[in-house]
């Protein structure tokens, strides 16, 4: 049936691939045409690039148009759509009663839908090598990034066909909630769902950073919200899971600085000047050094300036070798983008993509990642200086992506330089910095109520405590009233 055109169309499309199923192609058009009911299982998840043979993808495009135009799936409006666009040759009596002669059951109707979208993405891979490998002979003096940037393109788009593809019958859904459930009902009292935080009022409410979850940590420049991110991101580490840290703006050696004042709870400005540092801080240092911070299963991009394309291929190798836990980001409108330059997508727009691509990467790796984001200048030049949501910064489809998004506001980064000093000679006890207020805004919770909740922030050793955390706080609170 129609075998010189199949020929014809392999060999010109596909390169002569052999990634190819006729059976679960008819099977499927047959339980479409056989059964109006199932069409909605099957049309709106394929598209006619699925189907290789050519009366197969011809006929998918006459059902999907009657689909789209409500119309019911019979002969005769099949047949009529055919002779209206010339499709008659293709598309007749004779292939429909082929069809109604396949044996296919609809309960395999996700078995079928996997092995198609998953031969498509074998065929785009396929096409997309060859072009590059026709793109390398072609010009020896081809940029080597460019050449990864194509590999990565073809990784993105079969990423995006991957979507049709992950099929779960309600069933399978169903067993793997249920057994979820049954282990977290023997857990103990306290224990969380996901990644912690090491913050007990965040965990509580969100069980932790969950899997497939993209995280936004917005904040005005000097907030805090690198040291929170990285915070959390040492937390996590020290208990030997796998942290992925792109800072696009610090050095590693920096970043280091702030880890060790974090762990070993000295003064940053005593790491600046070491000639401060006294006995007992050598040997805390040396101490935080062997048992703590080299220990440490926590990985730091050591490249300023990686673009998108270039973060996801690192993460998903990163990932091959060392499955990672968590993926922190400082920060999401320092990404660039190949599309940067002249007839560049607008900013707003490029911001966009990048989130839509790091809640692709959160749900492919099935880990949770942490995007910091700038809050717009606007928010300093009203009265209220709350953050809100629409303070994000080129939000573009952030708000949308976002699974949680999350805000710092500390009232004291508004005070004059004086009262900051006053509240800071305020803030000690024994000589010792208890931190300040600061709130930390949940927004977004698409899994749950948005909420507020209190932090104490040490600036001088750039540390997060719960706001809670043993008697410093009530000694604090004193202070407060």
């Amino acid at each position: 049936m129609q075998n010189s055109k199949n020929d014809e169309y392999i060999n010109q499309s596909a390169y002569k691939t052999t990634h190819v199923n006729k059976d679960y192609e008819d099977r499927l058009l047959s339980i479409v045409l056989s059964n109006n009911k199932k069409a909605g299982q099957i049309i709106p998840y394929l598209v006619e690039e699925d189907f290789v043979f050519y009366e197969n993808k011809i006929f998918f495009k006459i059902v999907s148009s009657l689909y789209k135009a409500n119309l019911s799936i019979n002969d005769d409006h099949i047949i009529d759509f055919a002779e209206k666009n010339k499709y008659e040759a293709v598309v007749n009596r004779q292939l429909l009663t082929y069809y109604y002669s396949i044996n296919a059951f609809s309960s395999n109707i996700p078995t079928y839908l996997k092995e198609i979208t998953r031969l498509t993405q074998l065929r785009n891979i396929e096409k997309g090598l060859i072009e590059v490998q026709n793109n390398i002979q072609k010009n020896v003096n081809i940029d080597t990034g460019d050449i990864l940037w194509e590999i990565q393109k073809i990784i993105l788009d079969v990423d995006r066909t991957k979507i049709n593809s992950d099929f779960l019958t309600a069933r399978e859904v169903s067993e793997e909630y249920y057994k979820n459930l049954q282990i977290r009902r023997l857990e103990k009292e306290g224990s969380i769902t996901g990644l912690p935080t090491g913050y007990n009022a965040f965990d509580t409410v969100t069980q932790g950073l969950q899997p497939n979850e993209l995280i936004i940590l917005a904040a005005r420049p000097g907030m805090g919200k690198t040291a929170l991110a990285l915070n959390i991101a040492i937390n996590n580490a020290i208990k030997q899971r796998n942290v992925a840290f792109f800072s696009l703006e610090m050095s590693p050696e920096q970043l280091m600085a702030r880890i060790y004042s974090i762990v070993t709870e000295i003064n940053s400005f005593k790491l600046k000047k070491p000639s401060l540092l006294t006995d007992l801080d050598l040997v805390k240092i040396n101490s935080a050094r062997n048992k703590k911070i080299e220990p440490m299963s926590l990985f730091i991009d050591d490249s300023v300036g990686t673009d998108l394309e270039n973060l996801i291929w690192k993460c998903r190798r990163l990932h091959k070798v060392n499955p990672l836990d968590l993926i922190i980001i400082d920060y999401l409108q320092l990404i660039p983008t190949k599309k940067q330059g002249r007839n560049a997508e607008s900013r707003q727009q490029e911001v966009g993509r990048i989130s839509r691509a790091l809640k692709t990467l959160a749900k492919d790796l099935k880990i949770p990642v942490i995007a910091l984001s700038q809050l717009s200048r606007e928010v300093d030049k009203r009265e209220q200086k709350r953050p809100q949501m629409t303070d994000l910064r080129e939000s573009g489809n952030i708000e949308q992506d976002a699974d949680i998004i999350m805000m710092l506001y500390r009232e004291s980064y508004y005070n004059t330089k004086k009262q900051n000093d006053d509240a800071r000679e305020q803030l000690k006890i024994d000589g010792e910095d208890i931190g300040v207020p600061i709130d930390l805004i949940i927004a977004k919770h698409r899994n749950g109520p948005p909420f507020d909740t209190k932090l104490r922030f040490i600036m001088s050793q750039g540390r997060f405590e719960d706001h809670d955390d043993d008697d410093k706080s009530n000694k604090y609170e004193k202070m407060e009233d």
